[in-house]
């Protein structure tokens, strides 16, 4: 007996329901966008339905849409919350299940700042109010493994923006465009000759 019990929380391990994310790691800069899905997978499980309860830092990333996936139909997409989003997708008729991997919904993001956040799921054995992925079964129970659950670290650089050159440049005393000063004064010279020429053919017809 004793064997057994020490052998079942890896068997539960090893058959575990769980969510993550897809990328787990994205490194990005200051005013770009990316796109973060959240994923399900009950493995072996028939499952009617998922809630994820997800937390970042709103300083760092902030939520633009959220895109339904294609594992179950989204009744709810909150993120009006900084810092906090909220998804629940259930089957979509009575007596249907899932089973499997698959994407819930995909999360388009901003990065509005430098630094570092970890998105993570709010998740309790036991609780309901947060993460959840509930069984085909009369009772539905929770088969989510908390602990088993992933995260997705976004790291944000600087902004984009190209900076200012620090190499030589013009002084505001310096010509655009050299010999721009010499070709004037050519120009001018050809068009008093072509003056002087005009006038002297004209005093030649007077005559």
């Amino acid at each position: 007996m004793r064997l057994f019990f020490a052998l079942s929380p890896r068997l539960n391990a090893a058959f575990a329901a769980t969510l993550k994310f897809d990328p787990t790691t994205i490194s990005t800069n200051v005013g770009e966008t990316f796109t973060l899905d959240i994923v399900a997978d009950a493995e072996e499980k028939e499952i009617l339905g998922v809630d994820a309860l997800i937390e970042y830092d709103p300083a760092i990333c902030e939520i633009e849409s959220i895109t339904d996936g294609d594992f179950l139909e989204i009744g709810i997409k909150e993120f009006t919350q900084p810092g906090k989003i909220y998804i629940a997708g259930v089957v979509s008729s009575p007596g249907e299940s899932v089973t499997g991997e698959g994407v819930l919904a995909s999360v388009q993001c901003k990065a509005k700042a430098a630094g570092t956040t970890t998105f993570t799921y709010t998740c309790e054995t036991g609780e309901t109010n947060e993460s959840n992925i509930s069984e085909k079964s009369t009772d539905a129970p929770d088969l989510i493994q908390c602990a088993l659950n992933g995260e997705a670290v976004v790291t944000v650089g600087g902004s984009t923006k190209p900076k200012t050159s620090t190499g030589s440049a013009k002084t505001p005393s310096e010509l655009p465009r050299t010999g721009v000063v010499e070709d004037f004064l050519l120009y001018g010279i050809i068009g008093l000759g072509f003056m002087l020429v005009g006038a002297g053919a004209k005093s030649m017809l007077r005559i």
